[in-house]
């Protein structure tokens, strides 16, 4: 399981490897992408969770993504001015906040691996 001082840790060596000049764009997204979900997993082990409570998360995500996915349908169903959209899917997506839940679950998941040495 990850910990708030490795997670700290990596967050400073992922800023080192930034300020080198030679860094190509796509490798600088990749770290920023990185950092990103380091904070998040930051702000979580900030709080000290239980194993429990992580697990507990995990699988309430696990539910909760396909049902939201499945709600889809039904929404562009009751929204007929929807389909005028470029991406109906994006729109319904955004408002179920799914990208939200995806990211919590990949860094819940995240925070459960072993630490690699």
């Amino acid at each position: 399981m990850k910990t708030l001082d490795w997670t700290l840790k990596r967050i400073n060596e992922i800023i080192k490897e930034g300020e080198n000049p030679n860094l190509v764009k796509k490798d600088a997204n990749k770290l920023r992408k990185e950092i990103q979900q380091l904070q998040l997993v930051k702000m979580y082990l900030e709080h000290e969770p239980r194993r429990e409570f992580i697990d507990s998360e995990i699988l309430r995500l696990s539910k909760l993504i396909p049902i939201m996915n499945d709600g889809f349908r039904e929404w562009l169903n009751n929204n007929p001015k929807a389909n005028l959209l470029k991406n109906p899917k994006s729109k319904y997506e955004k408002e179920v906040e799914l990208p939200t839940m995806r990211k919590q679950l990949k860094s819940l998941k995240f925070i459960l691996t072993p630490i690699k040495s």
